[in-house]
């Protein structure tokens, strides 16, 4: 009796209309987040990696990390002062 092996292939459409294809031994890229259909992202773009801290209108300091992109999305509309590497730029979330 013969047998014949077959491999399993999942496949998959995500959001963004990127396939992943699954073979058993490798891995599905992870996901970390995807937006809601209709939703959008909103990010401050840096010139590096770098530190930086973002501050509201009363000087209230609401964000900080290092990276060059800053998710701005959850913020309020408002102005904001963003601080990175000695210099201080204003930005309007609208």
């Amino acid at each position: 009796m013969n047998l014949i092996k077959s491999s399993l292939v999942i496949s998959f459409i995500a959001l963004s209309g990127h396939t992943f294809t699954q073979t058993p031994s490798k891995k599905i890229p992870p996901i970390e987040q995807l937006p809601k259909v209709g939703e959008s992202k909103k990010f401050f773009e840096l010139p590096e990696i770098t530190d930086y801290k973002v501050y509201n209108q009363l000087g209230k300091e609401v964000l900080k990390g290092r990276a060059e992109f800053i998710d701005v999305t959850d913020l309020a509309e408002g102005a904001y002062f963003i601080k990175y590497s000695g210099k201080t730029v204003s930005y309007v979330v609208e």
